[in-house]
């Protein structure tokens, strides 16, 4: 009978979060995956997002092996390297989602996105090579067999939607218009009966909307984190915080920077501060400013992860026209309103390119080399693109009324 395994957890005395691919009936993690964890992702400072990611890719081949009578640490001892069929059948299993079973008559199972079918490929590949490299001394045939399999596996992953403008992944005038709207506690379509949840989402959704910041920024966000004086926010990279009580701890997952707040959003913040939050049993139990406010054992507490998805899922389904709302789209949206801000300049107060990517960068918390910022500035280019095709148009070389086609 196949092995099943699990991602377990952990948090060490000292705060900092681990997390161990294990097996499901004992328990015991995993060996070669728990090495592979512990000296290419936590000796690289990677996060406990990017461990749990690369294991639940791992426990994706593992699965897959056990199905298919496979031992992947006895295949490459003996120089059996997985045939292209397997291969491709691995492909086809990571495309499926760990989290969803089939239900009812479903022909198909459930599938995951684009990125993550991609991200799991690339994980599974780098994973197999480091157990080689770890296992065998190579000969030259070794490392070429290897190639061979981990090409092959890179080569299936899915390839980019490259029609998709950034200006597509932002909301539209109309969508932001009507999620402002719900998002009024009295407004008879909001998703939230209770009056301090109902305010305290709308603080949320305005500080994504406004300040383009991720979710695990602003899940990390503590009250002395506001300079009310200076009408500022500061986010902070406070990673392995032993004082945050959650389990899916949040991370700011880029730069630390601060940013300016508009005054009717630090009113905002203060009324929620002075109202549902200190009114909230427990809140004073931690720094943090965006709580839990629903009676329970978890009341009072800093709102987590899979709180804020609840909050986005009750949205979604508030409306048709606000099916694809995620608190990335609102980063994306942000973007935008940037972008448009930047072109609305007037020509002697407009920046170069180089200078709006770096100011970009600085708000959104890139490094500056990333390179992430100059994907949103490709607008330019797509202008230029379209003026100059427009002013084809305009001065046509071939007359085509005079019928000078070759078709």
């Amino acid at each position: 009978m196949p092995t099943t395994y699990r991602i377990a957890p952990c948090r060490w005395q000292t705060g900092e979060q681990y997390c161990l691919l294990v097996d499901a009936e004992t328990g015991l993690p995993l060996w070669w995956p728990t090495l592979f964890a512990t000296t290419q992702i936590r000796a690289a400072s990677r996060s406990v997002a990017t461990m749990e990611t690369a294991l639940r890719s791992i426990q994706i081949l593992l699965a897959y092996a056990d199905e298919h009578g496979i031992c992947i640490e006895q295949r490459i001892l003996t120089r059996r390297q997985l045939a292209m069929h397997e291969v491709q059948g691995l492909a086809d299993r990571a495309q499926r989602s760990l989290d969803r079973p089939l239900k009812g008559r479903a022909r198909r199972p459930p599938t995951v996105s684009r990125d993550q079918h991609y991200t799991r490929l690339t994980w599974i590949a780098k994973y197999l090579v480091w157990l080689a490299q770890t296992l065998l001394t190579l000969t030259p045939d070794d490392n070429a067999a290897i190639e061979r399999v981990k090409k092959s596996i890179l080569a299936r992953r899915p390839r980019s939607r490259s029609g998709t403008s950034m200006r597509d992944r932002a909301l539209t005038d109309e969508q932001r218009d009507r999620l402002l709207e719900v998002l009024r506690p009295n407004d008879p379509d909001n998703p939230f009966r209770d009056r301090r949840t109902a305010e305290r989402n709308e603080l949320v959704l305005h500080l994504l909307l406004r300040l383009g910041i991720r979710r695990g920024e602003l899940l990390g966000i503590q009250v002395a984190d506001v300079h009310w004086q200076d009408l500022s926010l500061t986010i902070h990279r406070r990673p392995d915080e032993p004082h945050d009580p959650r389990t899916d701890q949040p991370r700011a997952k880029t730069v630390s920077r601060t940013l300016p707040l508009p005054t009717d959003l630090i009113d905002r913040i203060h009324r929620y501060v002075m109202g549902p939050r200190r009114k909230t049993k427990g809140a004073s139990n931690h720094r943090y400013l965006i709580i839990t406010h629903r009676k329970g054992p978890y009341q009072g507490d800093p709102l987590s992860h899979a709180g804020l998805s609840k909050v986005f899922a009750a949205l979604r389904r508030c409306d048709p026209l606000l099916e694809g709302l995620h608190s990335h789209l609102l980063r994306h949206t942000w973007n935008s309103d940037f972008s448009r801000a930047m072109d609305a300049l007037p020509a002697d107060e407009r920046p170069t390119e180089t200078e709006e990517i770096k100011t970009r960068s600085h708000y959104m918390g890139w490094k500056p080399e990333s390179g992430t910022a100059a994907v949103y500035n490709q607008r330019h280019i797509v202008a230029q693109a379209y003026k100059a095709a427009q002013r084809m148009h305009e001065k046509p070389s071939v007359n085509l009324s005079r019928g000078d086609s070759n078709g």
